[in-house]
């Protein structure tokens, strides 16, 4: 393409010298290497050491898994599911591509243009709905005032400008930390040197005749003579079907080779170390490349794990960092978005399960812990974790085995094996908790949409009735809403009492014991409580507003509110709850006279102090208006939760 053409292609889009554009910078001569191959972003793909190193990064970090985690309260994280931004990275980014195809062409722009680009879409509320990528080569980054602008030009030459916070801009190695460099530019001679060496084979093959002869003529050939010559020489020795094919010279010709031949310029050579330079560009072993000529089985699997540690690591850490600065909001600050690459790193059956043995003796990993790494469901009991007997503190050791004179245990042993037997109880309501919450989504959702279609019906239509309202509202309450939750909790709430019940039922010693009518009694008591709390938090709100406007600002807050945490609220409380309600039932049954206050992993002040406490199993551990340091007690308990977030739990004294 000519000067004049080159201009006409990019007539709309403009550049200046101080900042130029890249089809300047190429129209000057900018591509072009030493070599006189013109390497480009594009073009750069042709060469199959480059394709192949950037396939193999992009289909890597595409293939894990992508998701949002939720910090729990314990220090633990589980999947986000219910976040908005779960679905949008985890499955689709936008509604033409897949996440998969999303993050491989992400790192397809990073890999040769050093930047990606993506327009956050977002709705109505502020939340991000879709992220549209843009060509990183019609993408212009511009600082005023510390702060970032994007200049986007479409084809037809429109342009575009926005701000920092409506693009997702993830930038690669640079010297200013805002803009990376073009891996393609800054390799540009290494991979030039490539397309030279695949140009020349091609060319060699291709014209078959050896290049670079002479052909001696004794006398003067006429023009028609030389032309018929010529002719037929391309005829019969031209192209690769012709190659090798013995020449016959008439009429005292002679040929002197004056090209060298591949092997003798070290073609093969060269193009083997092209590979090599490829590798080390991207951080790709070279037998990911198919290059295994130095390559033994043993180096080859270090090779492979410092693949993953030098190459993939780093581009996860960038392009976590960058999804957690720009769609993690200040609101959502719990939550927070990676990838999983554990997988990634097992090695060989054997090294696996020398691993686990080692964490598993060491406390440190429990069965279920294990499974979940090699991504197998979780089994009963599987929570628990052990420890060799001899490997405990001496001070506890000495405790357990030390007794009276009489036989009986000391205080102090009692209380360490009822903490022991607490902290198994403690790990099936963990497990229980998030089956919990997904029965407890399900409530809230309900009990939300039922709420905004009272509110459009009575508060927001033309005829608003604030009284309609209350009283629709009161009898969804009273009359529908305690049996939905009952029907919705049941199965979940009585798979938890039952093995909470068989584990008291072990530490007190009963083998026949009988929940049902205290289940029956119970999961009816936590639905009325359920709706009844609902309830009046609603109707103070309505109380509290001036007018309907305001009621349905008031309401409408509520429920974000209560879509945005009362599934966690409800799931943490009843899995104390009902952990502490079913041990105490089965401990009543067995004749248990006295309990103890257990205190949880992660206790406050406050149940710090009701620790080791010791009352009669008739009794309350602490009266309504007690006072506990600066807390002061809402209602009389009879076990945890004495607050909220309280993991606290109880044994037999």
């Amino acid at each position: 393409m000519g000067f004049l053409s080159k201009i006409k292609e990019n007539r709309f889009e403009t550049s200046g010298l101080a900042n130029p554009k890249q089809w300047l910078i190429d129209l000057i001569g900018g591509s072009q290497s030493i070599s006189g191959v013109k390497v480009t972003e594009e073009n750069a793909m042709t060469f199959s050491a480059v394709y192949a190193a950037v396939r193999i990064i992009a289909e890597t970090i595409a293939s894990l898994p992508l998701n949002v985690y939720r910090e729990m309260p314990d220090g633990g994280k589980e999947k986000a599911k219910s976040n908005y931004l779960y679905p949008l990275l985890h499955n689709k980014p936008n509604s033409l591509m897949t996440s998969f195809t999303w993050r491989e062409m992400l790192l397809a722009h990073l890999l040769h243009w050093g930047n990606h680009y993506s327009q956050i879409e977002l709705d109505n509320s502020g939340r991000v709905i879709g992220l549209w990528p843009l060509l990183p080569n019609q993408v212009e980054v511009k600082l005023k005032n510390k702060k970032l602008y994007y200049v986007y030009s479409n084809e037809s030459g429109k342009q575009t400008v926005y701000a920092s916070n409506e693009i997702l801009h993830i930038p690669g190695l640079g010297f200013n930390g805002y803009v990376g460099f073009s891996v393609i530019r800054m390799a540009r001679e290494a991979i030039a040197l490539g397309l030279a060496a695949e140009q020349f084979g091609s060319r060699f093959f291709g014209q078959g005749a050896q290049p670079g002869g002479i052909i001696e003529y004794p006398g003067q050939m006429t023009e028609e003579a030389y032309q018929r010559y010529k002719s037929d020489v391309n005829k019969k020795y031209g192209g690769l079907g012709n190659s090798h094919k013995i020449m016959v010279l008439e009429e005292g010709l002679k040929y002197h080779q004056t090209g060298i031949p591949p092997n003798d310029a070290q073609f093969l050579e060269t193009r083997k170390f092209q590979i090599q330079e490829i590798a080390r560009i991207f951080r790709v072993p070279p037998h990911m490349l198919a290059d295994l000529e130095r390559a033994t089985f043993s180096n080859i699997e270090q090779q492979s794990i410092d693949f993953i540690i030098y190459t993939i690591r780093p581009w996860l850490v960038r392009i976590e960092q960058a999804l957690n600065d720009k769609l993690i909001s200040s609101k959502n600050n719990t939550n927070y978005i990676k990838f999983v690459v554990e997988g990634m790193l097992r090695g060989d059956a054997e090294s696996r399960s020398s691993f686990y043995n080692s964490m598993f003796n060491l406390g440190a990993m429990s069965p279920n812990d294990i499974r979940e790494k090699e991504e197998m469901n979780p089994v009963p009991g599987g929570d628990q974790r052990f420890v060799p007997l001899n490997m405990i503190p001496l001070e506890e050791a000495q405790l357990i085995i030390d007794q009276d004179p009489d036989g009986s245990e000391d205080n102090d042993a009692k209380y360490i094996r009822a903490k022991r037997s607490a902290g198994r109880r403690i790990n099936i309501r963990k497990r229980y908790h998030r089956l919990i919450k997904n029965k407890a989504e399900e409530i809230v959702q309900r009990e939300v949409n039922k709420i905004r279609d009272l509110l459009n019906k009575e508060l927001k239509s033309e005829k608003r009735n604030e009284r309609n309202f209350r009283d629709a509202l009161v009898k969804f309450y009273d009359d529908k809403f305690p049996a939905e939750i009952k029907k919705t909790m049941t199965a979940v709430i009585r798979d938890l009492a039952d093995a909470v019940a068989k584990e008291a039922a072990k530490e007190a010693g009963l083998k026949d014991y009988n929940i049902d009518d205290f289940f029956n009694e119970y999961i009816t008591a936590m639905s009325q409580r359920y709706a009844g709390y609902s309830r009046g938090q609603l109707l103070a709100l309505i109380n509290e507003a001036g007018d309907p406007d305001e009621a349905i600002e008031y309401v409408e807050q509520r429920l974000a509110e209560w879509e945005e945490k009362k599934a966690e609220s409800i799931a943490a409380e009843q899995a104390v709850k009902a952990e502490g309600a079913f041990t105490r039932n089965v401990y009543g049954i067995a004749g248990v006279a006295e309990l103890v206050w257990i205190a949880g992993p992660n206790a406050c002040e406050i149940c710090q102090e009701l620790d080791g406490r010791v009352v009669g199993i008739e009794q309350v551990f602490v009266e309504e208006g007690d006072r506990i340091s600066d807390f002061k007690a809402g209602g009389a308990k009879l076990h945890p939760p004495l607050h909220e977030g309280c993991e606290c739990s109880i044994g037999l004294a």
